[in-house]
């Protein structure tokens, strides 16, 4: 069945393929050469019999994840589809599409985040509510949080559960985990009980490659916990 598939290599596959494999692209054996194309045109890390038939667009419905613990790739839908719709992934990985935008020191906390709230608007109207959208949320909820808005960061804390939760499912490790750091922010919100470490460097997790004065998240937190000493201030374990 693995031969009925789809089969391309461009040219950059190609002269990596030779690489590994000390000869030139046109040296290898046809069957190879067909084996290595299928496997560059289909696959998701792995090659599936019915997912890699799915089609890409820039809009998807479905979104593509590794569940380590349950060794699987799964394909979830983000939003409702209609009796006989096409499946839709996007074929460009998540950590390209979503990169962020950076502000440096041009603009303020506030200024950023009101981009990031027009950016996050932009997204769900033309229907990109896959994981970069969690990611977009996630910079409002951290300009939110360096703002000490704490109920803001919350919100948007909330909502990047929400999206994480159709992308990935609730049994994938990355979903469990961010909801757990969002209850911990949750607690101190609402019942005032010391900030954890580990959910301050998920809200301090830097949204700029080359944002100045942001680049060591550490210096972020000790800051920040030095503020949540002041009277009033939630306290951090």
């Amino acid at each position: 069945m693995y031969l009925q598939l789809h089969a391309y290599a461009c040219g950059a596959f190609k002269r990596a393929a030779g690489h590994e494999m000390g000869q030139a692209w046109k040296e290898i054996s046809g069957l190879h050469r067909k084996v290595l194309s299928i496997f560059a045109a289909n696959s998701f890390k792995d090659v599936f019999w019915l997912g890699s038939r799915i089609n890409h667009s820039c809009l998807p419905n479905v979104a593509f994840s590794y569940n380590p613990a349950i060794k699987h790739g799964t394909f979830h839908a983000i939003r409702d589809l209609a009796a006989g719709e096409e499946l839709t992934v996007e074929y460009i990985s998540d950590d390209k599409l979503a990169q962020p935008t950076i502000y440096n020191d041009s603009k303020s906390n506030e200024e950023a985040r009101g981009l990031s709230l027009r950016m996050a608007a932009m997204q769900k109207s033309e229907g990109l509510v896959g994981p970069e959208l969690s990611e977009t949320y996630h910079k409002v909820a951290s300009y939110s949080m360096r703002m000490m808005e704490l109920q803001m960061a919350l919100l948007w804390a909330e909502k990047v559960v929400e999206v994480d939760r159709y992308c990935v499912g609730e049994d994938h490790p990355d979903f469990v985990q961010t909801r757990e750091i969002v209850e911990k922010i949750r607690q101190t919100a609402r019942e005032s009980v010391p900030f954890d470490k580990l959910a301050l460097r998920w809200l301090f997790r830097p949204t700029e490659p080359t944002e100045p004065g942001f680049r060591n998240p550490a210096l972020l937190i000790a800051a920040f916990a030095s503020l949540c000493r002041l009277p009033g201030g939630p306290a951090v374990t």
